[in-house]
């Protein structure tokens, strides 16, 4: 049994070991993580670089993983994700971006959009509705008007629908589609 237990400690701290090299960012901070991200999301701001984005969400993920919660980590894991596109990624981060800062209009409308890309109609309009609630300040309002009476429309709620329209187009700088043809997208 002695002749055991140094063979258990050492195969205890060779796991460890291999844990520790087999991440390359184990010692890296996660502020530090999140810096590399902006730098790499940074990078080749002329044309996107799909690969890059991808390298950039990776350094935010881990940022968040290590317990780096800024709402810009957020913001800039967003902005890669979109770049990338990976709806579901999204709503999943924004979910968790909302459970650290859940009166955050901009993320619940963020994730409404997302919502409405991946024809989660309901959940899109839940979202959609809780950002109206918050009031005509939000800058997105009456896109949040217009883009649930979309998904209603597909719903086929056409009346309801139809008033979220007009409320959008009494809110909106330009003339706003109608949702014969702007519900097309999301079908």
């Amino acid at each position: 049994m002695k002749k055991l237990i140094p063979f258990i400690i050492s195969a205890a701290i060779l796991g460890i070991a291999i844990y520790v090299l087999s991440d390359p960012y184990f010692f890296t901070s996660a502020k530090m993580l999140y810096q590399l991200g902006v730098a790499k999301s940074d990078e080749g701001n002329d044309a996107i670089d799909v690969q890059g984005k991808r390298q950039a969400a990776d350094y935010f993920e881990r940022a968040i993983e290590k317990g780096y919660r800024d709402r810009n980590v957020y913001v800039n894991l967003y902005w890669a994700y979109t770049h990338i596109h990976s709806d579901s990624k999204i709503e999943e981060m924004l979910t968790d971006a909302l459970e650290a800062y859940p009166n955050d209009v901009e993320f619940l409308f963020r994730r409404a959009d997302s919502r409405l890309s991946q024809h989660k109609y309901e959940l899109a309009i839940e979202d959609y509705s809780k950002v109206i609630s918050t009031g005509p300040d939000f800058q997105y309002v009456h896109n949040a008007y217009y883009d649930r009476g979309a998904a209603k429309f597909i719903l086929g709620k056409r009346d309801e629908a139809e008033k979220d329209r007009e409320m959008a187009q009494q809110l909106a700088p330009h003339q706003l589609r109608t949702y014969e043809d702007y519900s097309n997208l999301y079908k």
